[in-house]
């Protein structure tokens, strides 16, 4: 789908069609002045705009619940952290498991502060609805739901909110 922008541009720097045209076009060839714009791939976009390059960035925080060594699944850091730029993946559905039915998991999400933990803890409840079985899931769901219910024993207001989230109520 294109959009075509109408309207006059001659205030604004070039730097702004530019940053409008993108936005609008999902490209900086587009004619202001209500032709179409012309469709253009990402590296060609690129390309003729490479201030883009650094001013596009993308960031993304990482909350640590455990971390497996050769003999077991150990919650909490690791001695030694994962290098910069590490690739991340999602690990096997035994550690989820493992994981996700340990009280101090409850406790970890819920204790974040670099995002809203109940939404944290909803977001990491829908994964793993993604992730399993019904059956499976819905016996986790038992056990989380236990420790939850443990861990916010004197919020009755905010328990009550994440299980309709999830479901639950």
């Amino acid at each position: 789908m294109s959009y075509v922008a109408r309207g006059d541009a001659s205030g604004m720097s070039a730097h702004d069609i530019s940053w409008r045209q993108l936005a609008l076009h999902g490209n900086t060839s587009a004619d202001l002045g209500g032709g179409r714009a012309d469709p253009k791939t990402e590296q060609e976009v690129f390309r003729e705009s490479p201030q883009l390059l650094d001013l596009l960035t993308i960031r993304f925080d990482c909350l640590i619940v455990g971390y497996q060594t050769d003999a077991r699944i150990v919650e909490g850091l690791a001695v030694t952290p994962p290098m910069i730029h590490s690739f991340v993946d999602s690990s096997d559905k035994r550690i989820q498991e493992k994981l996700a039915t340990s009280p101090s998991f409850v406790k970890t999400l819920l204790n974040s502060s670099m995002v809203d933990p109940d939404a944290l803890f909803i977001a990491s409840m829908r994964q793993l609805a993604n992730t399993f079985e019904e059956e499976t899931y819905n016996r986790l769901c038992v056990i989380i739901q236990g420790n939850l219910t443990r861990e916010l024993s004197r919020d009755s207001s905010r328990l009550i909110n994440i299980l309709r989230y999830i479901g639950a109520v």
